[in-house]
């Protein structure tokens, strides 16, 4: 090699290394390029695939919420069905079939409390063998599940049982605050530890009805019978709010202790206190129970 081809390739050194510097980097800008637009057409394909299963789940969703529909209307149409047999156990297998509904089914809640109600009012006042302080099996059924039913702050359905004849029903420890029983006889029924917070008891009959324990707080006692009912531990007040209306002679013929929760009125009402220590007296002498 002579000189100067030796001159040239010192001159076309710098500018060669300046191509091949702006074709490697056009490459890896080319490669950038491709990954970035695999990229995006990735992305958007698993977000089709996502809205598609989203549809899909969906659907899929949708579906079992129709089946699980026409089950419970299924379920709910026998069990009324039951109701109407003449054998006591199916009609008790339908109405154990409604509290599982009724539990089950937010929807169906408030139904299956006004058919229960209704279930009752229709026979509370037929009784077994003439026995007239014993319900029939399936009206107690029905009362115990109302009883017992979850609290739920969305029930609109108002229990209404006036006008029955609920004498000696079994509702201990029942929650039934708001229930109608206007003129309902519930002479003897126990109601021990039973929330009754706001109940309709308007002229109703609780003769010797036991009310241990119980909450009556706001409850209407007007013209109710409450002759030797046993209020030991029950709550008509609460720091003189909450009053359930009961008069100072409808209290004075109830069993009333220092235990039962009157406001200052009552409490502090003419002949209140000497009838409190005679309730304490027939207690010790065992002439009425607690």
């Amino acid at each position: 090699m002579d000189h100067a081809e030796l001159g040239h390739l010192k001159e076309a050194g710098p500018q060669a290394t300046v191509v091949s510097g702006f074709r490697t980097a056009l490459a890896a800008l080319l490669v950038a390029a491709a990954g970035a637009i695999s990229l995006v057409f990735t992305s958007r394909n698993l977000r089709v695939a996502q809205d598609a299963l989203e549809h899909n789940r969906q659907h899929d969703s949708g579906q079992e919420a129709l089946a699980r529909e026409a089950h419970l209307t299924d379920y709910y149409v026998k069990a009324v069905s039951l109701l109407a047999e003449g054998d006591l156990n199916l009609r008790l297998g339908g109405l154990y079939a409604l509290e599982r509904i009724m539990r089950d089914s937010v929807k169906d809640h408030d139904t299956v409390v006004q058919l229960l109600s209704a279930y009752i009012r229709a026979y509370s006042r037929q009784r077994p063998n003439d026995d007239e302080w014993r319900l029939r099996d399936d009206v107690q059924t029905a009362l115990t599940i109302l009883g017992r039913r979850p609290p739920d702050p969305s029930e609109r359905a108002e229990i209404d049982l006036s006008y029955t004849d609920l004498r000696g029903a079994r509702l201990r420890n029942a929650h039934l605050p708001g229930a109608q029983f206007i003129e309902a006889d519930l002479d003897r029924a126990d109601f021990t530890g039973a929330t009754l917070v706001g109940a309709d008891l308007v002229g109703s009959s609780l003769r010797d009805a036991r009310l241990q324990g119980a909450d009556l707080r706001l409850a209407n006692l007007k013209e109710a019978d409450i002759n030797g009912a046993l209020l030991h531990g029950a709550k008509l007040a609460c720091d003189d709010t909450n009053l359930a209306t009961v008069t100072v002679q409808q209290l004075l013929t109830a069993s009333v202790t220092r235990q039962t929760t009157l406001g200052t009125a009552h409490s502090q009402a003419e002949g209140m206190q000497a009838h409190i220590n005679e309730c304490a007296q027939a207690f010790i002498d065992g002439t009425t129970h607690m």
